[in-house]
Order: C-alpha cells, then structure tokens, then sequence
C-alpha cells in the first residue's frame, strides 16, 4: 500500500512539474522590477525602465536574443552560468536571481500586449503583401545566438573611415521561416554590407517566425566612436560635454549635469550621427528632471527618446508624463 501511495505521488509530483513547465513556455515581456521587499526601483537605476524578453522552450532559454541550454524544473531554470528561481502567479512570472535582492515581474506576450496596446502589431505593405512590422515583443525568433546578436555586437565599434555612422537593412521572415525581400536601404560600407548580407541567409537556418503573419524585420545600426578617432573638434566638444555630465549625473549633483546635458542641443551633430550616445544622455538628462522636480522637461526629454514602446522610457512615460501635456 505505501508502495501504491508513492508511485501516486510520485505521478503527482511529476504531472505538476510538467504542467508548470508547459505554463512557462512562450516569450514573457519584463514589465517591472522591484526590489523583494515591495519598493520600486529608484528612478536613477537602469531596471526602473529595462528591455528584458525571455522566450522559453524545451530544453532552451533565450533572453534578449541569447540562447543557452537549460534545465527546468517546477521553481527554478539551470542554464551553464546561472540559476534563475521562478514562480508562476496570477499570470505573472516572477523571477529572483539568487544574488539579487530584487523581483523581476514578467507578462505572457499575449496578456503583455493586451495591458500595453500600443505594442499590437504594426502593419506594412511591401509588394502588395501586407505584414507586421517585427518589434522588441512581436519579433522572430532564432534557435542560436549567433544572428543578430553577434553581428550587432561586434559592429557596434568597427574601425573604418566611413563617417556615417548608420546603416538601416530590412527582410522579410514568411509564416514557413524563409528570408526573402532583404534589402539594404542606407549602406555603411561595402565590406559590412557584404557582411550582413552573409549573415542574414546564414540565419535562414536558424529563424522561426512563431506567427500567422509574415514579418518585416528592419534593422538600423548606430555606430559607436571612440574618443581617439573623432575628426572634428564639435565631434570631441560633444563627447566632453557627456563626460562632464556623467560626472555630475553619477554623483546626483542633477542640476551641474543638467547644465552640461543642455549644451549638447546647441552642438551641430547631423542626422543619424551619435545616436546612441544622444539617446542615453538625454535619458540621464531626462531623469535629471525629474530629480530637480521639473516633470514636463522630463516628459519633453524622454519623449525624444521614443515613445511607450521604447523600453529605454517607457516606463518613466508611464509613471511620470501620462497626465503631462505639453
């Protein structure tokens, strides 16, 4: 009989297993992050606003694109560098790394989408097809890490004399996972070009598309510079100005980096050029704002940045500029 009752349980115990992890399988889009004691993240911190999407899959975790092995049980995902405790709980995922004294609270794509409208698809028309526009949350997926992390990564830096600084592509993933319609609209140069190129059909054997639709992926790159190889003395009057801002902006002296952040709308930059830097400038300005209590100046800041779907802002967008009305 205690033979009978152990084979029970023991169906029991693997049934509820197999029911959680059937649960947790899907793309989960971070919603907020607060610390394990229920208080919100300071303003200041870069988890109060943070782009953090998990697909799940058997055996496979990929988190922001990156893909590694895992073991999952009915509390917890084993990957080869971590352990990630979890909790499934009114449609949350609820996650605590075992370092961190803070919970990451992540949304179902589909409940995400349904809280958080304006991430609803977009649609394009190319050749008379009608497709979504691939974003941060509705976006194919890869079964390895290689494409697009990898290349974007190891682009960001690339040595050239190409002052441009931008390059914008864009392909078409159909509903059977084939790569058609690539086209590159604003080229950097020859020898990258040639390199993505390469690495979008090297992809074709690796992308899914999860979706009944076919979706236009466009990809923009915003090259980095050094501070060693700027030409112009506005290029490195720009990048001074940041660091001096920074300083302030890191000792929470908010109106000193107020004061240089500013300087940087009087600069001369052009289109397209030190996006990425302007981006996260104006975010430390932004949150300068709101440290000084100047909340439309926030709002007008953030909103330079993007709107509700960028993850760098969106979440200072919802707390602080939904009543705000410039």
């Amino acid at each position: 009989m205690f033979k009978n009752l152990s084979v029970v349980a023991l169906i029991l115990l693997f049934t509820n297993i197999y029911s959680q992890n059937k649960n947790l399988l899907g793309v989960w889009v971070l919603d907020k992050v607060i610390y394990a004691d229920g208080k919100d993240i300071e303003v200041n911190k870069e988890l109060f606003s943070y782009k953090l999407i998990y697909e799940v899959r058997n055996n496979k975790i990929t988190i922001n694109d990156r893909a590694f092995d895992a073991v999952f049980s009915d509390k917890s995902i084993q990957t080869t560098t971590r352990k990630i405790d979890y909790e499934l709980r009114s449609g949350y995922l609820l996650i605590r790394d075992n370092d961190e004294d803070k919970l990451y609270a992540f949304l179902k794509r589909e409940d995400f989408i349904k809280k958080y409208p304006e991430f609803k698809p977009k649609e394009a028309i190319r050749n008379g097809d009608i497709l979504w526009i691939a974003d941060d949350v509705t976006k194919p997926s890869y079964e390895s890490d290689h494409f697009p992390t990898n290349l974007l990564a190891n682009s960001m830096f690339r040595s050239s004399k190409n002052d441009d600084l931008y390059f914008k592509a864009e392909y078409v993933v159909t509903t059977d996972s084939k790569i058609r319609d690539i086209k590159i609209i604003d080229g950097y140069d020859s020898s990258f070009d040639s390199e993505f190129l390469s690495a979008i059909r090297e992809a074709e054997n690796a992308v899914h598309n999860p979706y009944a639709h076919n979706l236009l992926v466009i990809r923009e790159i915003h090259f980095l510079r050094y501070l060693k190889d700027l030409k112009n003395k506005e290029d490195i009057s720009f990048f001074k100005i940041i660091e001096k801002g920074e300083q302030y902006y890191n000792k929470q002296q908010f109106e000193k980096a107020i004061a240089e952040f500013e300087k940087i709308q009087n600069l001369n930059i052009g289109l397209n050029r030190f996006k990425t830097t302007i981006d996260q400038a104006n975010l430390k300005l932004g949150i300068s704002y709101l440290g000084t209590n100047q909340i439309a100046k926030a709002c007008t800041t953030f909103r330079s940045i993007g709107d509700k779907t960028n993850f760098t802002v969106r979440n200072y967008l919802i707390n602080f500029c939904e009543i705000n009305i410039e």
